[in-house]
């Protein structure tokens, strides 16, 4: 049960976050996430102490908006809704994933 319940909060995290001011905040010790977006602050904290086993400063959430697509025969589709959240850590403390 309790692999299971770890697997469904790993979801939640869809993935990081690698351009170039994500790479220029990890020198601040600051990471970025592409989260769900029913996530809030205090869900995530909680998540990302118990997953990494780091302390959490601060938690910054931007709501991105949707992207249209054009395809060969002239539809448009639209990919969905994302946030994207910057979680900065303790002096001294990183995560394994980057």
């Amino acid at each position: 049960m309790q692999q299971k319940s770890k697997l469904s909060q790993i979801s939640l995290i869809k993935k990081p976050v690698f351009t170039k001011k994500a790479m220029r905040l990890l020198d601040f010790n600051q990471y970025t996430f592409d989260i769900n977006t029913k996530l809030d602050k205090t869900t995530l904290k909680k998540l990302i102490e118990s997953l990494y086993n780091v302390d959490v400063c601060s938690i910054n959430m931007v709501n991105l908006p949707t992207k249209r697509k054009r395809q060969n025969t002239g539809t448009v589709s639209t990919k969905p809704r994302y946030k994207r959240a910057i979680v900065k850590l303790k002096q001294d403390q990183k995560l394994p994933i980057f």
